[in-house]
């Protein structure tokens, strides 16, 4: 069974070596084909590395693919085009296929590649599904494991002896799984209207059909309601007589776990950030990427303090890059 830190520092890896390339490529002037060729080795490498059995492993090799695409397009080509100009003043991008002759407007363009950097730390590798939303690769990874998670759940529901659960009750829990949480569910029952209520009713709770409540799709193309929704945390529990459904936690305790957490993965998105950019401007600026690797040295003892302050452990593979 494959972990998150068996996917996702490979992710972070990949992408900090296509965006390295691009740049370079762009900055010295190369070979938009012979860039293309060494982005497409790179896949190569990432998609033999990826785990058979992983969740929409060909999704995940055609994000990458068509991401690249799309961050050539966005920096490389645009780049490559505002270095040569006809005047001093003219930076207008034009065709170099059809250019014969000009000069490059070097502070014009340094400019240019200056305020385009900026934004090119910010890109992601995305899905590219068809009538889907886009979504990070490193976000998939994270649904895919919970959601796998989650399946482990349901089969084991499936093959008990009970067909009656209640779908897990806590506070705080999201709009999405609000309407759900505390309902009454049989893992058999078809539903009798779009409400997705079964024709069975016990001490006065409404049993719902659970199938019918898990093949709802969003208007992103999603499958993701509650137990099989984007990180939901909601758990399946055998009915045995009670009237309600279990309280799994405080008010006070989800409200406190939810900041912690969202505390930690901001650390984590910001240094994974620093990273990225030092990397992107090793080819450009030294001084400025020893800063950015610096910024994140510094970052990363906040966030080791911070997790161990408050009994969480440093995940470091989310780190990497």
């Amino acid at each position: 069974m494959y972990k998150q830190s068996d996917i996702m520092p490979k992710i972070e890896k990949l992408e900090r070596q296509i965006k390295v390339l691009i740049v370079f490529y762009a900055i010295y002037l190369l070979s938009k084909q012979e860039l293309e060729k060494k982005i497409m080795a790179l896949i190569i490498i990432f998609a033999n590395s990826l785990p058979k059995d992983l969740i929409n492993r060909q999704v995940y090799i055609d994000g990458v693919y068509k991401s690249s695409k799309v961050l050539i397009n966005k920096f490389y080509v645009p780049t490559i085009h505002d270095i040569f100009t006809f005047g001093s003043r003219d930076t207008k991008p034009i065709d170099l296929l059809k250019v014969k002759k000009g000069t490059p407007n070097v502070i014009a363009y340094k400019r240019k590649i200056e305020k385009r950097l900026k934004g090119f730390n910010k890109w992601q590798l995305t899905t590219h599904e068809p009538n889907k939303k886009p979504i990070s690769l490193w976000q998939m990874t994270e649904l895919d494991l919970r959601h796998e998670s989650q399946m482990k759940m349901v089969i084991q529901a499936r093959t008990s002896n009970n067909d009656l659960f209640w779908l897990s009750s806590h506070a705080d829990c999201s709009v999405r799984c609000e309407k759900w949480q505390g309902k009454l569910v049989s893992m058999s029952l078809p539903a009798i209207d779009k409400t997705f209520r079964t024709s069975e009713m016990i001490d006065g709770n409404i049993v719902y059909s659970f199938n019918g409540i898990e093949n709802i799709v969003d208007k992103y193309g999603y499958k993701n309601n509650i137990i099989n929704g984007f990180n939901c945390r909601h758990r399946l529990i055998a009915y045995k007589g009670e009237k309600n459904a279990p309280i799994d936690y405080s008010s006070k305790d989800i409200k406190r776990e939810r900041l912690i957490n969202a505390h930690l993965r901001e650390y984590e998105r910001r240094i994974r950030k620093m990273k990225m950019a030092s990397a992107i401007y090793s080819n450009i600026n030294k001084n400025i990427s020893k800063e950015y690797l610096k910024n994140a040295d510094i970052l990363t003892k906040e966030y080791k303090r911070y997790a161990k302050a408050n009994g969480f452990k440093p995940e470091m593979y989310r780190l990497e890059v």
